[in-house]
């Protein structure tokens, strides 16, 4: 058998360290948001995983 396709990946919100987990991929450029904070978060990097807080453009 092959790596799976469902990963399940565990991070904290860079903004309220809330716990997240999620079962799709995750790949460079997505984005995500908090459900405690609303926060979006961009993956900047999968190895290691990195995610910061998506900053609005003024």
């Amino acid at each position: 058998m092959g790596p799976s396709q469902n990963q399940i990946a565990k991070f904290v919100c860079p903004e309220c360290n809330n716990p997240l987990v999620k079962d799709r991929e995750i790949k460079i450029g997505i984005l995500l948001e908090c459900p405690s904070c609303g926060t979006e978060i961009e993956v900047v990097s999968v190895n290691p995983l990195k995610l910061a807080p998506l900053e609005e453009e003024k």
